[in-house]
């Protein structure tokens, strides 16, 4: 049973660090594609059929390309985690971006305001909203890139725990294991969920107290 907390403990780890840096990477090109097809029109037309292409093209059929071109190791499984967690990052920003109300740039026009100050104090703010729906889609599809990687192409890892398992038929270490990614699995969205609790609040208290000066 010790022996057996232990491997699940060391396996948990690795999945984990492949899914949270899968999603951090992730969420950046989001975040940086939708900043870059709010400002530039032409970017979008060039690079999204692109962005929608990595979406429709089958991960699992992915990973065995990844696997010969990035090796064994975390790499391959860190760039599927990557590639399904940035889409609805990049969409929900690029909603939260577009949904600014035309009287709030109006007023910034009248202020005379840099394209710096409107994206800092006006779309970014804005687009919050939208931001953290989409970064808690992102962190599940994250971990599932992980699993998906680490069945194809992994020598380590709950995904690869969860399959040699099977073949052996241990059904207890396939149960742990399973149990162990659904723990991490809520813990990951726990903390995207505290991140936007405290974040959106506290642009609601700074709201509250510009309007009283």
């Amino acid at each position: 049973m010790i022996n057996s907390r232990g491997i699940l403990f060391s396996h948990s780890l690795a999945t984990m660090n492949e899914a949270a840096v899968g999603f951090l990477l992730g969420s950046a090109i989001g975040v940086i594609l939708a900043v870059g097809f709010f400002y530039f029109k032409s970017l979008e037309k060039i690079l999204s059929p692109y962005v929608f292409l990595t979406q429709i093209f089958p991960k699992i059929s992915l990973a065995p390309i990844l696997l010969i071109w990035l090796g064994f190791g975390m790499l391959p499984k860190v760039v599927i985690s990557a590639l399904m967690s940035l889409f609805p990052v990049m969409v929900n920003m690029l909603t939260g971006l577009r949904s600014t109300p035309t009287i709030r740039v109006d007023l910034f026009n009248s202020l005379f305001a840099s394209k710096w100050q409107f994206f800092l104090k006006l779309y970014f703010p804005n687009s919050l909203i939208f931001l953290f729906p989409g970064l808690k889609s992102a962190i599940l599809l994250a971990i599932v890139g992980a699993i998906v990687g680490e069945f194809v192409s992994a020598t380590f890892g709950l995904g690869y725990l969860i399959q040699v398992s099977s073949y052996q038929t241990n059904i207890n270490l396939c149960f742990g294991a399973i149990i162990a990614l659904l723990i991490i699995t809520i813990l990951f969205y726990f903390v995207v969920e505290m991140f936007e609790y405290f974040i959106l609040r506290w642009q609601r208290l700074e709201c509250v107290n510009e309007r009283r000066m």
